[in-house]
């Protein structure tokens, strides 16, 4: 087209896309996979391709996603299939149907449409060879991505708008027309007659979507003309502004966060000494990796991120956050840990054993269960006053007793700390620790008649000791505890 003519900008925009690409996909063989709905943009898009097909040269093919929604769908499909080819270039029809996607991972109509649409290019790309997608996504969508997410409440990645190109699932999407406003787009269909198909439902005014189209962004553009085309050139500055946070925010996410089976944990102190807008990019980036590991991805909110922040900096020693997804996010004084509301321990503590009356003697051992697991082992061993009285705190020396009992904890109850007069409540004995809740009734309480004589790890009570002069003894040692009561073992 001539400079000055009708849709000029369409050509021009679409020929640059195409330089940053075509020698490397030319020299491969690998064809471009231009997905076309039939609308007016994805027309556009694929006729500026094919006519400079012979600048560019290399091959095209045309995917249409056929969602079944819509009483026009078949007719959709078949116009761009007998449009591909009209043109010379094979297409494929890929149906799809959102009941395919489990109901707990539903987000909505539009949400599940794009997914299972994303799914379906994919699987034509591979079909075809084809590593470069090309959508037709112009200067009004990004106008109206960013006043959406603007209402949403998202953070700084989300009023970037959509990137011009993205590597994503092994491939590499394309949206050439970004900065290039509808009317242009409509003006360039019309100066090659080009025909399209209307989809009914972008008349209505119920979607939110929908409602900023046709009610608030005319209002705006009465006002400033080109305001599609302005905000579409200030999100390229946001996108660059974000590469670097994000670049930045990785690097506190390694050093703050730890990904575990099923969720992770962070170190309190360390996120909390990062600047806030480091903090609150760790956080969104931690979110993100857990909600992409076989899990549906959840479009996490500056709210979502700024109440696990929170959580960090200011939150209670035991507080915990509720997210979308049944994603819980609990304190435990220095550490928080995220993880899906199925595998979370719970508030209040639930003991995980039942009491037992352990037989001592030499070479004896006693396992006994958390989470299902015999996680916690103890082994006796007889003591004959050669290593001295004095032991670690994991260690419980007693008189050669024929039993002693071993329970989890019970309500009100006390210990008679040695060196200290009077008693004290077990519940302070783990505060003090900086005991997590969820780990408190599970411990084990070493008592006899009655009275609690060891915490293992914790605190030691005066009566029960043994007597060096009283002759032998037993010797007492955790050799095994549960992964989270290990932090509070010494190394060895």
């Amino acid at each position: 087209m001539v400079p000055g003519a009708p849709g000029r900008r369409v050509t021009e925009a679409v020929r640059r896309a195409c330089a940053d690409w075509a020698a490397v996909d030319r020299g491969a063989g690998r064809p471009w996979l231009v997905a076309v709905s039939g609308g007016v943009d994805s027309v556009v898009l694929l006729h500026t391709l094919w006519l400079l097909q012979p600048w560019h040269g290399v091959a095209l093919r045309v995917v249409h996603v056929h969602h079944g929604l819509r009483a026009a769908a078949d007719e959709d499909a078949r116009f761009v299939s007998e449009l591909a080819r009209a043109w010379g270039i094979p297409a494929s029809v890929e149906r799809v149907s959102v009941e395919s996607i489990p109901s707990r991972e539903r987000r909505g109509l539009e949400a599940d449409a794009r997914r299972v649409r994303r799914q379906a290019i994919r699987r034509a790309a591979k079909r075809f060879g084809a590593e470069r997608v090309w959508l037709a996504h112009h200067a009004d969508d990004q106008l109206e991505t960013i006043l959406l997410r603007l209402a949403r409440g998202a953070s700084l990645g989300g009023l970037g708008g959509i990137r011009p190109v993205a590597d994503d699932g092994g491939l590499t999407w394309v949206r050439p027309l970004l900065g290039v406003e509808r009317r242009d787009i409509e003006a360039y269909a019309e100066a090659h007659h080009l025909r399209h198909v209307e989809d009914e439902t972008n008349r209505f005014t119920d979607p939110l979507r929908n409602y900023l189209r046709h009610e608030v962004i005319p209002r705006l553009r009465e006002r400033q003309p080109r305001i599609a085309a302005t905000v579409a050139r200030a999100a390229l500055g946001v996108q660059d502004e974000d590469a670097h946070l994000e670049a930045e925010g990785r690097r506190v996410f390694e050093r703050c966060c730890t990904l575990e089976a099923g969720g992770a944990t962070v170190d309190v102190a360390a996120l909390a000494a990062e600047p806030v807008a480091l903090q609150r990019r760790a956080i969104k980036i931690l979110l993100y990796c857990l909600t992409s590991r076989g899990n549906p991805v959840l479009d996490w909110t500056f709210a979502h991120i700024e109440s696990v922040r929170r959580l960090c900096v200011q939150g209670r020693p035991s507080a915990a956050v509720h997210l979308p997804g049944g994603w819980v996010v609990r304190r435990s004084y220095g550490q928080l840990h995220v993880e899906p509301q199925s595998h979370a321990c719970p508030i209040s503590d639930v003991s995980t054993f039942s009491p037992v009356e352990w037989r001592l003697a030499d070479g004896a051992e006693l396992c006994l269960p958390a989470a299902g697991r015999a996680e916690w082992r103890f082994v006796c061993r007889a003591w004959h006053g050669r290593e001295g009285v004095h032991v670690a705190p994991w260690t419980l020396l007693l008189p050669q007793w024929p039993t002693v009992e071993v329970r989890p904890g019970r309500p009100g109850e006390r210990i008679a700390p040695l060196g200290l007069t009077g008693t004290k409540k077990v519940q302070d004995v783990f505060v003090d620790a900086k005991v997590p809740r969820s780990l408190r009734a599970g411990w084990p309480r070493f008592a006899r008649e009655g009275e609690i004589l060891w915490l293992p790890g914790l605190s030691r009570a005066r009566h029960g000791l043994l007597d060096p002069e009283a002759g032998p003894g037993w010797r007492i040692d955790t050799v095994r505890a549960p992964e989270a009561v290990r932090a509070f073992m010494p190394p060895g």
